[in-house]
């Protein structure tokens, strides 16, 4: 079976049947490229306050925790973290999170991680 990437979004089946020969052809171990200009990074504005900012040398703490991998191995924890994530009230959601144990202890060791380097 060929996979094609084709470069119309979200197309039903007679539309690609229409236009399926100008579709790129995908080779097995090929790098996808996307059709379109490229858009290049434009750096994080965070404004007068960045009292939230995390630098990315504490956030690789977080990536490379074993405790925190371990935590995250519960379903329950992940599925927190999805509906925290895609939440359109997260305050109230973080509020929920914050009554079951397993997020707070997950938050805990977050905090724990981040902020080691201040104890020192």
């Amino acid at each position: 079976m060929e996979n094609k990437l084709c470069s119309v979004c979200n197309c039903s089946l007679n539309c690609y049947k229409e236009h399926k020969s100008s579709c790129v052809q995908l080779h097995k171990n090929s790098p996808v490229k996307l059709p379109g200009p490229e858009v290049p990074l434009v750096p994080l504005d965070l404004g007068d306050d960045c009292s939230d900012y995390i630098p990315t040398r504490l956030l690789e703490k977080l990536r490379t925790s074993e405790r925190l991998k371990e935590l995250l191995s519960n379903r329950h924890l992940r599925d927190y973290l999805v509906d925290l994530d895609s939440s359109r009230h997260p305050a109230k959601a973080v509020e929920k999170a914050m009554k079951e144990p397993i997020f707070v202890e997950f938050a805990d060791e977050c905090l724990r991680l981040i902020n080691e380097e201040d104890i020192r």
